[in-house]
């Protein structure tokens, strides 16, 4: 048997309803209808706390965008040196930088 079918429920609810609604009503409809405006001009009071969660919540996660792209960025892996690095002898006073993994910087330092 299907809840839809029970009868005894459904009787149930309408007695429940007419019972509310005999009851008479707590307020005055001018002291709801009061009540209701009230309500209305306070909702409109906080608005301005909306946007400011919206804008922190926007600020939070333009951070832990820009954390997660420095964290990928720090976790490269650094390229490898080419075979250069280990074969070219330096001077005195030569220094030997690498740019990126195909740019080599060459720099000599002497006295005047």
């Amino acid at each position: 048997m299907s809840p839809l079918d029970d009868r005894e429920s459904e009787k149930n609810f309408e007695a429940a309803w007419k019972r509310l609604a005999a009851e008479p009503p707590r307020l005055s409809p001018a002291d709801a209808a009061a009540r209701v405006a009230q309500r209305i001009r306070a909702g409109r009071r906080r608005r301005p706390a909306f946007w400011r969660y919206a804008a922190a919540a926007a600020v939070l996660i333009a951070l832990f965008v820009v954390a997660v792209f420095e964290v990928r960025q720090n976790r490269a892996p650094t390229p490898e040196a080419p075979a250069l690095r280990e074969n070219l002898p330096l001077g005195d006073g030569q220094v030997l930088i690498w740019l990126d993994r195909d740019t080599p910087l060459y720099m000599t330092f002497q006295h005047p």
